[in-house]
């Protein structure tokens, strides 16, 4: 071989230091090919061990995790409003403890868009849906952290209140957009769903409802069928949210006694 390279160099009129350099590099051309087959084998088993690790999401379950969302922004609206009526009634005067708002906050883990990579429309419209879910979330981290200061006026917190539920509202209306196009849910699917909230409830019709805190405007009442429906859904929010009006009021920090 030492021969051979000596003919090149003489050939091609090559110092002996010229070719000693041009051996170097290609040493060094062969190493860095032989580095990156390795690398790449190591990052294909690395992807088949995740791939085998993965958790198995088809969109059966897809479409069962995406439906369940709705429950808990409706259990998310109803624990917003009781804070929103107590902290208001208060003046703003004491803030929740972090956990409360924390757990308002939606998981969206549980949303797999690789299911959706073969159809532009359902992954954009899945997108957007991540989108402003990732928005409310945020906004709850700013809500928690405005209730605790003495700087921030009670109007300022009210209208943040405000805003967060209007947040939550239009999720769930996006939300059914979401399910009727991805998973052509109609009216029977959305009223199941909403069953478990329904069952707890003991109306009859011709019942008088004494509301408080919610009316016939809710945007959560528009996925039910029958007026009577309707009135369950109104009956068991209300009765939720006085339960926690009365579950917060115990963890409430006074303002004034924490500086």
């Amino acid at each position: 071989m030492y021969n051979n390279i000596k003919d090149f160099a003489d050939t091609w009129y090559l110092s002996k230091w010229d070719w000693m350099t041009a051996c170097v590099s290609i040493i060094s051309l062969l190493v860095a090919i032989c580095a990156f087959i390795i690398a790449k084998r190591t990052l294909n088993s690395q992807k088949q061990t995740e791939k085998n690790t993965m958790p198995i999401i088809n969109m059966k379950i897809q479409e069962f995790l995406f439906g369940g969302l709705v429950l808990k922004l409706l259990d998310a609206h109803m624990k917003l409003a009781a804070l929103w009526f107590l902290l208001n009634e208060k003046e703003f005067d004491y803030y929740p403890s972090e956990h409360i708002l924390e757990k308002l906050k939606i998981d969206k883990s549980v949303i797999h868009t690789e299911l959706f990579y073969g159809n532009y429309d359902h992954y954009r419209d899945v997108e957007g849906f991540l989108d402003m879910l990732n928005s409310y979330n945020i906004n709850i981290d700013v809500l928690n952290l405005h209730l605790k200061s003495s700087v921030i006026s009670n109007e300022m917190l009210y209208n943040e209140f405000y805003s967060i539920i209007h947040e939550n509202n239009r999720l769930a209306d996006l939300w059914a957009v979401n399910m009727w196009s991805l998973f052509q849910y109609n009216k029977e699917n959305f009223v199941d769903l909403f069953q478990p909230f329904l069952e707890q409830v003991n109306y009859r019709e011709g019942d008088v409802l004494n509301l408080k805190y919610y009316d016939e405007d809710e945007i959560y009442l528009k996925f039910l069928n029958t007026d009577i429906q309707r009135k369950k859904l109104l009956l068991f929010m209300e009765n939720r949210t006085i339960d926690h009006i009365k579950e917060f009021s115990i963890y409430l920090v006074d303002k004034q006694n924490n500086k």
